[in-house]
Protein backbone atom coordinates (compact mmCIF):
# COMPACT_ATOMS: atom_id res chain seq x y z
CA UNK A 1 0.00 0.00 0.00
CA UNK A 2 1.09 3.84 -1.15
CA UNK A 3 0.54 5.01 2.70
CA UNK A 4 1.61 8.64 1.13
CA UNK A 5 -2.10 8.73 -0.77
CA UNK A 6 -3.76 7.61 2.08
CA UNK A 7 -5.02 9.53 5.18
CA UNK A 8 -4.88 8.94 8.80
CA UNK A 9 -7.87 8.80 10.80
CA UNK A 10 -7.02 12.09 11.97
CA UNK A 11 -6.60 13.96 8.60
CA UNK A 12 -10.75 12.07 8.05
CA UNK A 13 -11.89 13.34 11.17
CA UNK A 14 -10.93 16.67 10.14
CA UNK A 15 -12.19 16.59 6.79
CA UNK A 16 -16.00 15.58 7.60
CA UNK A 17 -16.40 17.44 10.68
CA UNK A 18 -17.08 13.82 11.84
CA UNK A 19 -15.22 13.18 15.43
CA UNK A 20 -13.13 10.12 15.88
CA UNK A 21 -15.03 7.68 18.15
CA UNK A 22 -17.79 8.11 15.53
CA UNK A 23 -15.40 7.11 12.78
CA UNK A 24 -14.41 4.11 14.70
CA UNK A 25 -17.90 2.99 15.14
CA UNK A 26 -18.98 3.59 11.19
CA UNK A 27 -15.65 1.16 10.69
CA UNK A 28 -17.15 -1.57 12.87
CA UNK A 29 -20.72 -1.51 11.21
CA UNK A 30 -18.36 -1.97 8.12
CA UNK A 31 -19.40 1.24 6.79
CA UNK A 32 -15.66 2.44 6.09
CA UNK A 33 -12.74 0.10 5.90
CA UNK A 34 -8.98 0.63 6.91
CA UNK A 35 -5.80 -0.65 5.59
CA UNK A 36 -2.59 -1.11 8.47
CA UNK A 37 0.25 0.47 7.12
CA UNK A 38 3.91 0.96 8.90
CA UNK A 39 3.60 0.38 12.46
CA UNK A 40 0.38 -1.31 12.22
CA UNK A 41 -1.46 2.51 11.66
CA UNK A 42 -4.42 2.14 9.89
CA UNK A 43 -4.84 4.12 6.95
CA UNK A 44 -8.11 4.91 4.60
CA UNK A 45 -8.74 5.58 1.49
CA UNK A 46 -8.91 9.18 0.05
CA UNK A 47 -12.51 8.05 -1.02
CA UNK A 48 -13.55 7.54 2.45
CA UNK A 49 -14.22 11.12 3.01
CA UNK A 50 -16.82 10.66 0.73
CA UNK A 51 -18.49 8.16 1.94
CA UNK A 52 -18.65 9.67 5.77
CA UNK A 53 -20.09 12.58 4.14
CA UNK A 54 -22.68 10.35 2.74
CA UNK A 55 -23.46 8.92 5.57
CA UNK A 56 -23.85 12.32 7.85
CA UNK A 57 -26.18 13.44 4.47
CA UNK A 58 -28.36 10.25 5.30
CA UNK A 59 -28.71 10.78 8.83
CA UNK A 60 -29.76 14.04 8.17
CA UNK A 61 -32.58 12.84 6.42
CA UNK A 62 -33.15 10.65 9.84
CA UNK A 63 -31.56 7.42 8.01
CA UNK A 64 -30.36 4.60 10.85
CA UNK A 65 -26.91 4.33 10.32
CA UNK A 66 -27.84 0.61 10.05
CA UNK A 67 -29.88 1.64 7.30
CA UNK A 68 -26.82 2.57 5.06
CA UNK A 69 -24.98 0.99 1.90
CA UNK A 70 -21.20 0.60 1.27
CA UNK A 71 -19.10 0.56 -2.03
CA UNK A 72 -18.36 -2.53 -3.85
CA UNK A 73 -15.25 -1.63 -4.11
CA UNK A 74 -13.49 -1.21 -0.49
CA UNK A 75 -9.81 -1.06 0.86
CA UNK A 76 -9.21 -4.58 2.56
CA UNK A 77 -12.53 -6.25 2.39
CA UNK A 78 -14.72 -6.04 -0.44
CA UNK A 79 -18.65 -5.02 -0.21
CA UNK A 80 -19.29 -8.69 -1.59
CA UNK A 81 -17.47 -10.06 0.92
CA UNK A 82 -19.17 -8.04 3.74
CA UNK A 83 -22.70 -8.81 2.09
CA UNK A 84 -21.68 -12.65 2.69
CA UNK A 85 -20.02 -12.41 6.26
CA UNK A 86 -23.67 -10.31 7.44
CA UNK A 87 -26.11 -12.79 6.00
CA UNK A 88 -24.07 -15.99 7.16
CA UNK A 89 -24.30 -14.20 11.06
CA UNK A 90 -28.05 -14.03 10.22
CA UNK A 91 -27.88 -10.11 10.40
CA UNK A 92 -30.72 -8.21 8.65
CA UNK A 93 -29.74 -4.86 8.09
CA UNK A 94 -30.98 -4.02 4.64
CA UNK A 95 -27.80 -3.45 2.23
CA UNK A 96 -27.21 -1.45 -0.54
CA UNK A 97 -24.14 -1.61 -3.06
CA UNK A 98 -22.73 1.15 -5.04
CA UNK A 99 -20.71 0.31 -7.66
CA UNK A 100 -19.37 1.23 -10.75
CA UNK A 101 -19.86 -2.04 -12.05
CA UNK A 102 -22.53 -2.17 -14.90
CA UNK A 103 -23.00 -5.47 -16.37
CA UNK A 104 -25.38 -7.74 -15.36
CA UNK A 105 -23.40 -10.74 -14.19
CA UNK A 106 -22.11 -8.11 -11.63
CA UNK A 107 -25.48 -6.95 -10.27
CA UNK A 108 -26.04 -10.76 -9.96
CA UNK A 109 -22.97 -11.33 -7.96
CA UNK A 110 -24.18 -8.96 -5.40
CA UNK A 111 -28.22 -9.59 -5.52
CA UNK A 112 -26.73 -13.24 -4.75
CA UNK A 113 -24.29 -11.92 -2.14
CA UNK A 114 -27.10 -10.90 0.19
CA UNK A 115 -27.64 -6.96 -1.57
CA UNK A 116 -31.11 -5.66 -1.36
CA UNK A 117 -30.18 -3.33 -3.76
CA UNK A 118 -27.65 -2.46 -6.18
CA UNK A 119 -27.25 1.22 -7.89
CA UNK A 120 -24.49 1.87 -10.17
CA UNK A 121 -22.69 4.95 -10.39
CA UNK A 122 -22.69 8.03 -11.24
CA UNK A 123 -26.39 7.96 -9.50
CA UNK A 124 -28.32 11.08 -8.19
CA UNK A 125 -28.62 11.59 -4.49
CA UNK A 126 -32.05 11.77 -4.99
CA UNK A 127 -32.52 8.17 -6.27
CA UNK A 128 -30.17 7.02 -4.11
CA UNK A 129 -32.49 8.41 -0.91
CA UNK A 130 -35.58 6.98 -2.40
CA UNK A 131 -34.01 3.61 -2.69
CA UNK A 132 -32.99 3.85 0.99
CA UNK A 133 -36.63 5.18 2.28
CA UNK A 134 -37.69 1.99 0.00
CA UNK A 135 -35.91 -0.23 2.00
CA UNK A 136 -36.77 0.89 5.40
CA UNK A 137 -40.52 0.70 4.63
CA UNK A 138 -39.74 -3.30 4.03
CA UNK A 139 -37.44 -3.83 7.43
CA UNK A 140 -39.58 -4.38 10.27
CA UNK A 141 -40.41 -1.56 13.07
CA UNK A 142 -38.74 -1.56 16.58
CA UNK A 143 -40.19 -4.79 18.51
CA UNK A 144 -42.90 -4.88 20.68
CA UNK A 145 -41.34 -4.25 23.81
CA UNK A 146 -39.51 -1.30 22.45
CA UNK A 147 -42.68 0.15 21.77
CA UNK A 148 -44.68 -0.73 25.01
CA UNK A 149 -41.65 1.12 26.47
CA UNK A 150 -41.73 4.04 24.26
CA UNK A 151 -45.50 4.37 24.93
CA UNK A 152 -45.34 4.35 28.85
CA UNK A 153 -42.67 6.45 29.05
CA UNK A 154 -44.64 9.18 26.59
CA UNK A 155 -48.07 8.56 28.72
CA UNK A 156 -45.87 9.11 32.00
CA UNK A 157 -44.60 12.15 30.79
CA UNK A 158 -47.63 13.93 29.20
CA UNK A 159 -49.25 13.22 32.63
CA UNK A 160 -45.74 14.97 34.30
CA UNK A 161 -46.29 17.92 31.31
CA UNK A 162 -49.79 17.99 32.64
CA UNK A 163 -49.03 18.42 36.52
CA UNK A 164 -46.62 21.57 36.30
CA UNK A 165 -48.61 23.19 33.52
CA UNK A 166 -45.60 23.97 31.27
CA UNK A 167 -45.70 24.58 27.64
CA UNK A 168 -44.42 21.70 26.97
CA UNK A 169 -45.59 18.57 24.58
CA UNK A 170 -44.47 15.79 22.30
CA UNK A 171 -45.15 15.71 18.78
CA UNK A 172 -46.25 12.19 17.05
CA UNK A 173 -42.33 12.86 15.14
CA UNK A 174 -40.04 15.51 14.64
CA UNK A 175 -36.33 16.00 13.13
CA UNK A 176 -33.36 17.41 15.87
CA UNK A 177 -30.70 18.56 14.14
CA UNK A 178 -27.41 18.89 15.65
CA UNK A 179 -25.54 20.10 12.87
CA UNK A 180 -25.81 20.87 9.12
CA UNK A 181 -25.27 17.43 7.96
CA UNK A 182 -26.51 15.75 10.51
CA UNK A 183 -30.11 15.17 12.53
CA UNK A 184 -32.14 12.41 13.90
CA UNK A 185 -35.42 11.56 14.85
CA UNK A 186 -35.75 10.50 18.73
CA UNK A 187 -37.87 8.25 20.64
CA UNK A 188 -38.92 11.07 22.67
CA UNK A 189 -38.93 14.32 22.11
CA UNK A 190 -40.09 16.92 24.68
CA UNK A 191 -40.62 20.31 22.73
CA UNK A 192 -40.64 24.06 24.69
CA UNK A 193 -43.78 25.59 22.76
CA UNK A 194 -42.71 28.68 23.71
CA UNK A 195 -39.51 28.49 21.92
CA UNK A 196 -41.16 27.58 18.43
CA UNK A 197 -40.99 31.25 17.68
CA UNK A 198 -37.39 30.55 17.55
CA UNK A 199 -37.41 27.64 15.05
CA UNK A 200 -37.47 28.17 11.05
CA UNK A 201 -38.32 25.11 9.64
CA UNK A 202 -41.08 23.46 12.35
CA UNK A 203 -44.03 24.67 10.43
CA UNK A 204 -42.71 23.12 6.98
CA UNK A 205 -40.78 20.11 8.53
CA UNK A 206 -41.13 19.56 11.67
CA UNK A 207 -37.36 20.40 11.97
CA UNK A 208 -35.93 21.79 15.13
CA UNK A 209 -32.74 23.13 14.95
CA UNK A 210 -31.62 24.86 18.68
CA UNK A 211 -30.86 22.85 21.76
CA UNK A 212 -33.18 25.19 24.41
CA UNK A 213 -36.70 24.14 21.66
CA UNK A 214 -35.82 20.19 23.37
CA UNK A 215 -35.86 20.32 27.18
CA UNK A 216 -35.71 16.44 26.97
CA UNK A 217 -34.87 13.82 24.54
CA UNK A 218 -35.56 10.22 25.34
CA UNK A 219 -33.83 7.06 23.46
CA UNK A 220 -35.28 3.64 23.88
CA UNK A 221 -32.38 1.63 23.15
CA UNK A 222 -32.15 -1.64 21.31
CA UNK A 223 -30.32 -3.26 18.48
CA UNK A 224 -28.47 0.40 17.48
CA UNK A 225 -27.12 1.04 20.84
CA UNK A 226 -23.68 2.30 19.69
CA UNK A 227 -25.96 5.11 18.21
CA UNK A 228 -27.83 5.91 21.19
CA UNK A 229 -24.45 6.09 23.34
CA UNK A 230 -21.86 6.92 21.51
CA UNK A 231 -22.69 9.34 18.99
CA UNK A 232 -26.52 10.75 19.70
CA UNK A 233 -25.10 11.81 23.16
CA UNK A 234 -21.83 13.78 21.75
CA UNK A 235 -24.68 15.34 19.40
CA UNK A 236 -27.40 16.35 21.51
CA UNK A 237 -24.95 17.29 24.48
CA UNK A 238 -23.31 19.77 21.58
CA UNK A 239 -26.25 21.92 20.62
CA UNK A 240 -27.49 22.08 24.38
CA UNK A 241 -30.61 19.73 24.70
CA UNK A 242 -30.60 20.07 28.26
CA UNK A 243 -31.70 16.55 29.35
CA UNK A 244 -31.31 13.07 27.50
CA UNK A 245 -32.26 9.59 28.91
CA UNK A 246 -31.24 6.36 27.25
CA UNK A 247 -33.50 3.59 28.70
CA UNK A 248 -32.04 0.42 27.95
CA UNK A 249 -34.33 -1.52 29.07
CA UNK A 250 -32.19 -4.93 28.35
CA UNK A 251 -28.95 -4.16 29.48
CA UNK A 252 -27.68 -3.77 25.68
CA UNK A 253 -25.04 -0.86 26.06
CA UNK A 254 -21.16 -1.26 26.35
CA UNK A 255 -19.85 -1.41 30.10
CA UNK A 256 -18.00 1.59 30.57
CA UNK A 257 -21.66 3.06 30.19
CA UNK A 258 -23.54 0.23 32.24
CA UNK A 259 -21.07 -1.62 34.16
CA UNK A 260 -20.46 -5.40 34.38
CA UNK A 261 -22.24 -7.61 34.52
CA UNK A 262 -24.70 -5.50 31.96
CA UNK A 263 -28.04 -5.17 33.23
CA UNK A 264 -30.86 -3.42 32.39
CA UNK A 265 -30.10 0.84 33.43
CA UNK A 266 -32.19 4.00 32.80
CA UNK A 267 -29.41 6.74 32.18
CA UNK A 268 -29.94 10.55 32.81
CA UNK A 269 -27.84 13.12 31.15
CA UNK A 270 -28.04 16.48 32.52
CA UNK A 271 -25.98 19.45 30.94
CA UNK A 272 -23.89 20.81 33.07
CA UNK A 273 -21.80 23.75 32.15
CA UNK A 274 -21.96 22.45 28.87
CA UNK A 275 -21.04 19.03 29.20
CA UNK A 276 -23.71 15.94 30.20
CA UNK A 277 -23.43 14.80 33.82
CA UNK A 278 -24.58 11.09 34.04
CA UNK A 279 -26.73 9.04 36.43
CA UNK A 280 -27.37 5.29 36.62
CA UNK A 281 -30.74 3.81 37.85
CA UNK A 282 -31.78 0.41 38.37
CA UNK A 283 -34.21 -1.40 39.81
CA UNK A 284 -36.20 0.07 42.40
CA UNK A 285 -34.54 3.58 42.16
CA UNK A 286 -36.39 6.47 41.80
CA UNK A 287 -35.34 8.32 38.60
CA UNK A 288 -33.87 11.80 39.21
CA UNK A 289 -35.10 14.37 36.80
CA UNK A 290 -34.14 17.79 36.28
CA UNK A 291 -36.86 18.38 33.57
CA UNK A 292 -39.37 16.41 36.41
CA UNK A 293 -38.69 17.13 39.62
CA UNK A 294 -41.64 15.37 40.65
CA UNK A 295 -41.75 12.32 38.49
CA UNK A 296 -42.27 9.67 40.72
CA UNK A 297 -41.13 6.46 39.02
CA UNK A 298 -38.97 3.82 39.06
CA UNK A 299 -36.36 2.35 36.60
CA UNK A 300 -37.69 -0.96 37.01
CA UNK A 301 -41.75 0.54 36.16
CA UNK A 302 -39.81 2.05 33.43
CA UNK A 303 -38.70 -1.14 32.39
CA UNK A 304 -41.71 -3.47 32.23
CA UNK A 305 -44.03 -0.71 31.05
CA UNK A 306 -45.61 -0.35 34.19
CA UNK A 307 -46.86 -3.56 34.34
Amino acid sequence: MAVATYLKIGEVAKQTGVAVGALRYYEGLGLIQSERGENSYRYYAPETVQQVQFIKKAQTLGFSLEDIGFDWMLPGKSGIELCYWLRSHNHALPVLILTAKDQIEDRITGLDAGADDYLVKPFSMAELLARLRALRRRQPKPRGKHSEVAGFAIKTLNAEIDHLQVPYFIPRECIVKTSNDTGYEPDIAVIDRSNLANEPRWDQSSILEYGPSVPLAVEVVSTNWRDDYAIKMSDYEGIGIGEYWMIDYLGMGGRRYIGSPKQPTFIVCTLVDGEYELAQFRGADRIISPTFPDLNLTAEQVFTAGQ
